[in-house]
């Protein structure tokens, strides 16, 4: 496995140091390795090392998925030996990091070399794409469970002389599936669609409490709308959020893609044969699973609105992934081929960010 492949070299003010980063799945975790070296990076120098994770979330009021830093910042110091520095941060979920790195002597004396921003993922794009697939599983599950809570509510209230020992199951019910279905979208890779499913829970628990208590739910504020709670709504929210997270799901494939394009072109640039034997298989392994799921969704239950969401006249997502590939064997044949034409290579690579950035703009835009 070829990790380092999701290396973004970064050179610093210093032109004699650069700063890498790679990240692979150990366990249930992510873990990110940031590492320097380099002349410039005098033994005992302290380098501070700040991370923020960027993660999706949707914008309710006008439904735009954006992408921002997330969760409070962490502080870290490595101390370089021999010219270098290593260190190794763990995270729950596969998304990509915001590294900032500055340099100061050893006794905390700011260093004149300024501070470097790099975005890091912290996992291999395969890793990635089978994180997606999993996320969107779980997702469904808890989807489903939420809209169960809402039927059994709805039980409870069209029962006009519940039976007590009824009740008491439909309540013991609703409290399981609320904790588990927390549970199973807490750290989830589609950041935007699990946030604000746990936001209509914590509205529907909120809500029950103050019925619990004798009190209207009139005066009570969306947590995920920011207007006035209504029941009646609360299911078109449902169907909303799920249009989000097909949504998010093709913006998290074409992001996947677009890496895939702008790695094998660095990797073309190399032209390390060796090299690109590896990544060949990373990359290859990385698209099969991206097709897979984009095939799944587009002939599963939610397939209509998928498509409606993701593709546009005569533009399909699908299509845009074999195009991916078609720039795949263009670059093994740039590498192995007699004659390469490197000219058509980097024609195709245009293209295909040109065709990335124009699916990027729909899924992150409700239409």
């Amino acid at each position: 496995m070829i990790n380092a492949l999701l290396v973004l070299a970064l050179v610093g003010q210093d032109a004699d140091i650069t700063v890498t980063g790679h990240g692979r799945r150990i366990g249930g975790e992510y873990e990110l390795t940031v590492a320097g070296k380099g002349k410039g990076l005098p033994e005992q120098e302290i380098v501070s090392l700040k991370f923020r994770r960027l993660a999706n979330r949707i914008r309710w009021e006008d439904g735009l998925l954006v992408t921002a830093p997330v969760e409070e910042e962490i502080c870290r110091a490595a101390t370089a030996a021999d010219h270098a520095f290593v260190h190794r941060e763990r995270f729950a979920v596969p998304d990509d990091v915001e590294v900032r790195i500055a340099r100061s002597h050893p006794d905390g004396a700011p260093a004149g070399s300024g501070e470097v921003r790099r975005v890091f993922r912290t996992a291999s794009l395969p890793e990635q794409a089978h994180a997606l697939g999993s996320a969107a599983k779980r997702f469904d599950g808890a989807l489903r469970g939420v809209k169960m809570i809402l039927d059994d509510l709805d039980a409870i209230r069209d029962d006009m002389c519940p039976h007590a020992r009824k009740q008491a199951h439909l309540q013991k019910r609703i409290d399981w599936r609320k904790n588990a279905y927390r549970q199973e979208i807490a750290d989830s890779f589609l950041g935007a669609s699990a946030r604000a499913l746990t936001q209509v829970m914590s509205d529907i628990d909120v809500a029950l409490d103050l019925e619990r208590n004798g009190k209207e739910t009139t005066s009570m504020v969306s947590s995920l709308t920011g207007k006035p709670f209504s029941w009646e709504e609360t299911r078109e929210l449902l169907a909303g959020i799920e249009a989000v997270s097909l949504r998010e799901r093709a913006l998290r494939i074409v992001k996947a893609a677009e890496a895939i394009a702008q790695e094998t072109a660095a990797a073309v640039r190399s032209g390390d044969a060796g090299a690109w034997a590896r990544a060949e298989k990373e990359f290859t392994r990385a698209l099969d699973a991206l097709e897979d799921q984009d095939q799944a969704w587009r002939t599963g239950p939610s397939a209509e609105a998928y498509l409606a969401a993701v593709d546009a006249a005569g533009a399909g997502l699908d299509g845009f992934l074999s195009f991916v590939r078609e720039v795949l064997k263009a670059g093994a044949a740039c590498i192995h081929g007699g004659k390469p034409d490197e000219g058509h290579f980097a024609e195709l690579g245009q293209s295909l960010m040109d065709q990335a950035g124009t699916f990027e703009t729909r899924v992150r835009s409700r239409k």
